[in-house]
């Protein structure tokens, strides 16, 4: 009767695993400090890497001459693809409330005709009452 607790059969098709409960009570307290490592890490050196600070106003496109546009970017930063072309007299621009600091620069993502990408900060201005 020991024999039979003493082991765990997994049996998938024609695959038999047998594992004893020592071998299986040591699996998992890897497992357990395996978990709490990651989650302290996490807990110490992660960063979120957006801030989720979300404003209901519209904004439109400036400092951007008539004659130019203003590049949507798929991710934040100059070297990102670009996804789409603002024009310089661009209006009713969402933020979705995700930002990122690159050096000096606020990246910002935002929504427009159903295209979500991302633009500098600086480019931008409230456009709407109450703000």
């Amino acid at each position: 009767m020991d024999n039979i607790l003493q082991k765990i059969h997994f049996d998938v098709g024609n695959f038999i695993l047998k594992i004893h409960l020592s071998d299986m009570r040591k699996i998992q307290m890897n497992y357990l400090k395996l978990l709490s490592i990651i989650m302290l890490n996490l807990l110490l050196f992660w960063q979120p890497s957006t801030s989720m600070a979300f404003s209901h106003c519209i904004y439109k496109v400036i400092n951007v001459k008539s004659w130019d546009t203003l590049s949507v970017r798929k991710w934040p930063g100059i070297k990102s693809r670009i996804i789409y072309n603002l024009a310089a007299n661009t209006r009713g621009i969402e933020l979705t409330g995700r930002s990122r600091q690159l050096r000096r620069y606020l990246w910002v993502q935002i929504r427009h005709n159903g295209i979500t990408g991302w633009i500098n900060r600086s480019y931008l201005e409230e456009d709407c009452d109450g703000c």
